[in-house]
């Protein structure tokens, strides 16, 4: 640790013992809460199908995510790479960032990746719907 606050979490009944620091602690907490948040909103029907229809975005941004860390490459090692500024790189990790084909192959290039498009049949797709 840094010499900054920290937590210790045990579980009950449990000898093992975990140190973090407070600040990685409220960042879980916080997920935790996220996600929980995101469990509730599903249960509206409305809701859901806005959030199901974002499926395609979140493979595509994952993937890049997974591509790039998989490669032990930085966002910024990345953006050297491809040409495409960080803030770029870390806004199609987001999903705030509309990314072309052209800018996706970019990206699997510098990965030494190719790209690959393809489109299936609803039942194969998580939701069923595009």
């Amino acid at each position: 640790m840094d010499g900054g606050e920290t937590v210790i979490i045990t579980r009950k009944g449990d000898k093992n013992v975990v140190m973090i620091s407070l600040e990685d602690y409220n960042s879980m907490i916080k997920a935790l809460n996220n996600v929980q948040y995101l469990g509730e909103q599903l249960q509206d029907p409305v809701f859901k199908e806005k959030y199901d229809a974002l499926e395609p975005e979140f493979v595509v941004m994952q993937a890049m995510i997974d591509a790039r860390k998989n490669r032990g490459m930085t966002q910024e090692e990345l953006a050297k790479a491809t040409g495409i500024s960080q803030a770029d790189i870390s806004r199609l990790e987001k999903g705030t960032g509309n990314p072309s084909i052209k800018t996706l192959q970019r990206v699997a290039r510098a990965l030494k990746m190719s790209l690959k498009i393809e489109f299936v049949p609803y039942q194969e797709t998580k939701t069923g719907k595009l």
